[in-house]
């Protein structure tokens, strides 16, 4: 069963699938419509589609409390890296891009030593690694 997203009234609307893939690159749509990338793989597309997500949500989180049931980026599965980078970008816009890298580098440090079955360990890393690359201002 589809579920209606935050804000949402009536019947849920068709979804279509985010990710794809065009001429061996890959893009994302955003709930605006636009198209987003190329990218050059899948492991790319899902973290800046996760990054994506992250912005949206630290932009609107003063305007909207979270419903308890929305789980942001889970309709593309990336919902563990989505929470990874909304810390990250959190830390940035809060205490400024020196705290979110060394936030960043002692997370990244947690997760190698991480012998527990964390959802998604490799994409975590791999999140943090591609946030830690990325030119926000």
């Amino acid at each position: 069963m589809i579920a209606n997203r935050y804000g949402e009234e009536g019947y849920p609307p068709f979804r279509s699938q985010r990710l794809f893939s065009e001429n061996g690159q890959w893009y994302f749509d955003t709930r605006e419509g636009a198209q987003v990338g190329p990218y050059h793989d899948l492991k790319e597309v899902k973290n800046a589609l996760a990054v994506f997500i992250a912005q949206r949500l630290l932009i609107s989180e003063n305007s909207r409390t979270m419903d308890s049931e929305y789980i942001p980026g889970s309709q593309d599965g990336i919902e563990h890296l989505v929470e990874e980078l909304y810390t990250f970008l959190q830390q940035y816009k809060l205490k400024g891009q020196t705290a979110a890298m060394l936030w960043a580098n002692q997370r990244l440090r947690e997760l190698l030593r991480n012998r527990d079955n964390l959802p998604g360990l490799s994409a975590r890393k791999d999140a943090i690694r591609y946030a830690l690359d990325l030119d926000i201002n």
